[in-house]
Formats: structure tokens, sequence, C-alpha cells
């Protein structure tokens, strides 16, 4: 797979048989920006980027796929956008909605969606009228296009009046590549937040989430073994770490030291970790931890 721009600024996706080396295009278009998420299976996820994009009319940004042995493409998802009315000949308000970046989990394609009142004044909040309504969500589909679904949704309360400007949803990886922590918001006179996590294809309440700690160790150092089978990483929780072993794709996350003074720090062979402590000291231990470290030697960071 590659992307490519030509002279008359029209931007290409291609995808490239490494058996033939026979090139093939995906998706071509004017005023366009392709961005690759990755693959599930033989499809490829990608996002389009509409950089000719009218509100209202059409998409900023359309998530979609190209299976590379049926070449079949799909469109997953899109982003949308409101065109309203302030009334009393005060012109036009504006709403779009936004596509956080796209994960592939376990064969389901992970998004988020939120919304922004992008123009006009408020008028002390009475004109918001486009974000009546609006909520933030977290989706899943296949990456053929089948089984969408909303996970969660957030926003104002039931009867709650007040002027919303943003309501928005983030995630991003959490203690391995097959979890998410999601982080919804509303931002307004009385701004809200909300946590949750995607853990085991299920999304779940997040108490150990909060403010604090929602960006440490964003996104995670993953070490791959000699081999590119296995890999190893640290996530720190409540002054911390956790060290994990999984898969070649950080999945099926093992924790092997909790509460540990010990950092990932890589691989010795197949069989033995490299971590360090204070920024300091080098220490090897089994992949398992069932010895205790020993110490290699002291250094500067």
């Amino acid at each position: 797979m590659r992307t490519d721009r030509d002279t008359n600024t029209e931007a290409s996706l291609y995808l490239i048989d490494t058996a033939t080396d026979k090139l093939s295009t995906i998706e071509h278009a004017a005023r366009t920006f392709f961005s690759v998420v990755g693959w599930d299976g033989d499809s490829l996820v990608y996002e389009v980027t509409n950089q000719a994009y009218v509100p209202g009319q059409n998409s900023a940004v359309t998530l979609a796929s190209f299976d590379a042995v049926s070449k079949k493409a799909a469109t997953l998802a899109k982003t949308a956008s409101d065109i309203g009315s302030f009334g009393y000949n005060y012109g036009t308000q504006r709403c779009e909605q936004a596509m956080g970046w796209p994960s592939i989990i376990d064969g389901k394609v992970i998004y988020t969606l939120g919304w922004a009142y992008t123009v006009g004044s408020n008028f002390g909040g009475i004109f918001l009228g486009c974000m009546t309504g609006k909520i933030a969500s977290i989706n899943s589909v296949n990456a053929d296009g089948s089984g969408a679904q909303t996970l969660k949704t957030f926003g104002p309360a039931a009867g709650d009046g007040r002027a919303v400007y943003s309501l928005n949803a983030t995630a991003r990886a959490y203690q391995d590549a097959s979890s998410l922590a999601i982080f919804f918001s509303l931002d307004g006179i009385a701004p809200s937040s909300s946590y949750a996590k995607y853990v085991g294809g299920k999304l779940v309440a997040a108490p150990e989430l909060n403010s604090s700690n929602f960006n440490l160790n964003y996104p995670p150092t993953y070490y791959t073994s000699p081999y590119g089978k296995k890999t190893f990483w640290s996530v720190e929780r409540d002054g911390k770490n956790t060290l994990f072993t999984g898969d070649e794709n950080g999945g099926h996350a093992v924790a092997v030291a909790t509460l540990s003074e010990y950092s990932a720090h890589g691989w010795y062979g197949e069989d033995f970790l490299l971590v360090t402590k204070n920024n300091s000291e080098l220490y090897i231990v089994p992949v398992d931890f069932s010895a205790p470290p020993t110490k290699i030697t002291d250094y500067q960071s």
C-alpha cells in the first residue's frame, strides 16, 4: 500500500501486490487527503479527508475500507454537519461533527464521534439551536461495513436547557493494544465529563480513570522480542508500574508485574526482559518474573 499526490493536486491511495509487484488504485480524488489506519485481515482501513468539504452538503471525513482479495470498497462511517438560522436576522450558525482516530481491535473498527459549535455568536447562549439533540459517541463496525453499533453515547441530561458548545469523545490506548480508555466531555456553561474503557470487546465503566491519569503513558512504548512474536511494555498506575507481555500486536496481555518500581526497557533473547529502575539502573529478569530482577549496571539517561 502507498499514498501519492500527482501534479494535478489529486491524491491517490494505491495497493501493491508484493507477489506480482502489480500496482492498483484503491481511490483517487482531487483535494483529498488519505490517512491509513491499518489492516484487519485482508481489508485496509483508511480515512479520507475532503479538503473541498462544504458544510451541510457533504462529509469532511469518511472512514472507509478496501478488501485486497475481493477488491470491494466499503464506507464505514461519515461525519456530518448542521446549518441553522439564528432567527431575528442574525444570520446562520454551523455545528460540525468530528471523528476521532480509529483503532482496529479484534476484528472491530472502533471510532469516536463528537460535535462542536464552529460559527456564529451565542448571544447569551440562547441561539445554539444546531447543537440541540447532538451527542458524542463511541462506535464499532466490521471492516466490511457490517455490524455497525453505537457502544455508548454522551450528552446533556434530558431537559437541560443550558448552552452547549462542544461534545467530545476521545479514545486512547489503555493497558494494551486490545483495550482503549475513553473520555467524554461536555463543554458549556457547566462542563462535565465521563470515563469508560473498551476491554475484551465490551465497553465498561472505568472508575479508576480521572483527569489526572487519563493521559499517563500515552501511548505506551511496545518492545518487540528478537523473533518478533512477543511484546513487552509498562503502564503507570497510581504512581507504580504494571508490566505486560503480549503477542506481536500487543494483544492478549499478561500482567507479569504489578505495583512495580521497574519500567520496561527491552528484551534479552526470547526468555528474558530488560527493565530499568530510577531511570539509572538496568536489570534483567525472566520473562514471567519467576525470579527477582538481577542488576546489570548503572547508567546515565
